[in-house]
């Protein structure tokens, strides 16, 4: 199977539902079409009809057009709007984007012009195993700048570099796995632990598209990882919409030799114990690398999404004698031990997160400079935020895997731990069978939480 493969038949005008409860009003599609149309046309051309003629020779490249019209759809229609119908015309993300773009236009001359020039742009990325959206290394910059800005000093670990890649209308929904396995590659790209190893792999130093990345989970599965997700996702992600996960993630980059390990979390007890493992096993794992020289990003899923982890904020750990903390009040007979034990202000304690549920335009910062209310709303997510009974995180060792652990990470519960396993940064970790149970039935967030993504 080639990454390369044609995307397939799209239709021009596809049937529209008159009962689609998300269906923009006239007024609405055709301020949405013109906004498009302003985007993509040469504007000393605007008022020509030749602009009008679309035709394959169009020398601008589809990277430019397909970025043209990205803030456009943010600004107008993407944010809250999900893809929710069966697309007739194929189910990959070139088809859900064309598809997508389709059923918010009109139909007037210019609808049909921004619809052939993404049609044509779409057909030809699609050959290229590269993502569009633009390579932006400046968040943790942001991130800094903030810092700077915070009445009160606040204390971050944060990882080496990372990029942020975030939905489109061709992944609204479902893509969220991928694009953290974006953000992912763009920081292990800067890691001269696996760089050389992971350029190898891709052929390359970029970002792999989403169809890319579903043809090198395909490829890993033909290597003999993770034969159980394979084989619930009937052995093909390519050209779909099918969601992955932590295991399909680790089975990607295990393919490609880079060791990672995926840890569970999940208590008896209630949501503040699992808090406290999230934010304990976090704060490890990011003060533990930093003496290493490098510090990746981790991984996080729960139920119905993905994110990915470049720090947290431990502002709230420093001792403040002049405030005392309030503990928090238990929900619960079985929170009340972890809710005596607690010792942090959790206002000032949370996780920074990048989360793939955003567009590029949506996390870009506005004016000179980013803001603590930029900083609130996108990137700090307070630890008792944190409501979900189980979690997983994806975290790497930096290392290459051997010959010997290559095989070994093709069984069944290799590179997976329980919160009850211990903490262990420095490889493979080989599981019992009692990991395999809890890998594949504690925390099937395919199966046993299907909801909607965000």
């Amino acid at each position: 199977m080639s990454s390369s493969d044609s995307i397939g038949v799209l239709r021009r005008y596809p049937t529209r539902n008159p009962n689609r409860e998300q269906d923009i009003d006239a007024s609405m599609r055709k301020e949405l079409t013109d906004s498009l149309y302003k985007a993509l046309i040469d504007p000393e051309q605007s008022d020509s009809e030749n602009s009008m003629d679309w035709t394959s020779s169009d020398p601008r490249n589809p990277v430019d057009i397909l970025r043209a019209i990205a803030p456009v759809l943010t600004d107008r229609i993407l944010e809250g709007f999900t893809y929710d119908e069966k697309v007739p015309v194929g189910d990959g993300y070139a088809s859900k984007f064309l598809a997508s773009l389709q059923s918010l236009v009109d139909e007037s001359k210019e609808a049909e012009y921004v619809i052939n020039a993404v049609l044509e742009a779409l057909t030809q990325w699609n050959k290229e195993n590269s993502e569009y959206q633009k390579r932006d290394g400046l968040v943790l910059e942001h991130v800094r700048e903030t810092v700077e800005r915070a009445k009160e000093m606040p204390i971050l670990l944060l990882c080496n570099y990372v990029e942020f890649y975030g939905k489109d209308l061709g992944d609204c929904g479902w893509g969220c796995g991928y694009r953290n396995a974006q953000m992912l590659i763009s920081s292990l790209l800067k890691w001269p632990a696996v760089q050389s190893r992971l350029m190898e792999e891709l052929g390359g130093n970029y970002i792999p598209s989403i169809r890319h990345l579903q043809f090198l989970i395909h490829q890993a599965w033909e290597r003999g990882f993770d034969f159980f997700a394979a084989t619930e996702l009937e052995h093909n992600v390519v050209e779909t919409s099918k969601w992955i996960g932590t295991t399909e993630i680790q089975a990607l980059f295990h393919s490609m030799r880079i060791d990672c390990v995926i840890r569970d979390f999940g208590s008896v007890i209630g949501a503040t114990d699992v808090q406290d493992q999230l934010f304990t096993f976090v704060q490890e794992y990011f003060a533990t690398e930093a003496t290493k020289g490098f510090v990746a990003p981790m991984y996080i899923q729960y139920s119905g999404h993905s994110r990915t982890i470049i720090g947290l904020e431990v502002t709230g750990c420093e001792t403040d004698k002049k405030k005392p903390r309030e503990k928090p009040k238990a929900k619960k007979d079985g929170d009340r031990a972890a809710a005596d034990n607690c010792l942090y202000n959790t206002d000032k304690l949370g996780l920074l997160i990048l989360d793939p549920g955003k567009t590029p335009a949506e996390l870009a910062v506005r004016g000179a400079s980013a803001t603590r209310q930029w900083y609130k709303t996108n990137i700090f997510h307070p630890i008792k935020s944190f409501k979900e009974e189980t979690y997983q995180i994806l975290y790497f060792t930096g290392k290459i895997l051997s010959d010997y652990e290559y095989e070994l990470m093709k069984r069944p519960g290799e590179g997976h731990q329980s919160s009850r396993q211990g903490q262990q940064h420095s490889g493979p970790t080989p599981s019992s069978s009692s990991s395999r149970t809890e890998k594949h039935e504690m925390l099937n967030f395919r199966e046993r939480n299907r909801s909607v993504e965000l």
